[in-house]
């Protein structure tokens, strides 16, 4: 498969948060769920607090580490590529498998399919992004053979809204466009367009914090990206930067699609928040306020 393929695939299986699960305490389950939050919010101090407090007291399990690569990735895609920063990432995933593994031998529970999918799907994006195609392609089948073992069983375990309606969207969306590509997906359960729509907006409609905003960013990459229609992306721009206004990367998002959308007004608004909540924050390294500041440049108004 050529490199654009993977990178169109992976543009839309990378999930930057992840439900809390269900074998760590309740208690647990809530500091998992306030660490992602954290980072929806930009507040990177706080969550690596949080983060580092559930590793301590939970060594064995592999939702702390999941949620630790999920710091990593929020962090690297914060800042220019640091190679310490990608490889703790690598470490962690790494780790979180094979305690994945080793907690459940013989048959994966829907949690462990899930997390199992991210595992792969997140080394899979820091691959493409290091040009390492061969692993890439590796990774992209083992993502999607889990997902392949979890469609239908969305309604046992909601968080597979987001990965089936994902895989369901996108494989569809290769075979309509790249019709050269179609072998490759025979190899695979066949999608459906809006099937997988249908499914985001359900994930999009759940009660679980995360799993509502990681299904209404993708809907607005979706819409921006793929299906043309602003509009439609500037629905759930708005609800992302309402929900979030300090999370500069939806920001650049929604000032883009409001550019996008000849919406001069709009644009000088979102440039004005984007730059506050880039200056207010004192979570930030140097690193990222450089990164940041560079990424909305004037030019991008025109």
């Amino acid at each position: 498969m050529k490199p654009h393929l993977l990178h169109l695939l992976s543009l839309l299986l990378i999930i930057t948060g992840l439900p809390a699960g269900t074998c760590l305490a309740t208690d647990s389950k809530s500091q998992v769920q306030l660490a992602l939050h954290k980072l929806y919010q930009f507040r990177f101090l706080d969550a690596d607090s949080i983060i580092s407090e559930l590793e301590t007291k939970h060594a064995s399990d592999y939702i702390p580490a999941m949620a630790r690569a999920s710091y990593h990735w929020w962090s690297m895609i914060s800042q220019e590529q640091n190679a310490e920063i990608r490889a703790d990432y690598i470490s962690n995933l790494l780790h979180a498998e094979q305690l994945i593994n080793a907690s459940s031998p013989n048959h994966l529970r829907d949690e462990q399919l899930f997390f199992l999918i991210h595992v792969h799907a997140y080394q899979l994006r820091l691959e493409l992004m290091q040009g390492d195609y061969f692993r890439a392609y590796r990774n992209l089948n083992k993502s999607i053979r889990h997902i392949g073992a979890s469609l239908g069983r969305e309604e046992e375990y909601p968080a597979f809204l987001l990965t089936s309606g994902l895989y369901n969207y996108m494989t569809e969306y290769i075979r309509i466009n790249h019709p050269l590509f179609r072998f490759y997906l025979l190899l695979h359960p066949r999608g459906s367009m809006p099937l997988g729509l249908k499914h985001l907006q359900m994930a999009a409609d759940q009660d679980d914090k995360v799993l509502h905003t990681e299904a209404r960013y993708f809907l607005m990459r979706i819409y921006l990206d793929l299906e043309d229609r602003p509009e439609k992306a500037m629905d759930y721009a708005s609800w992302l930067t309402e929900m979030y206004p300090e999370n500069l990367i939806y920001l650049y998002y929604h000032h883009h699609i409001a550019s996008v959308l000849s919406m001069p007004d709009l644009v000088s608004v979102l440039e004005k928040k984007y730059f506050k909540a880039l200056d207010y924050n004192r979570q930030l390294n140097t690193e990222q306020r450089a990164y940041f500041k560079n990424l909305l440049q004037p030019e991008f108004l025109e």
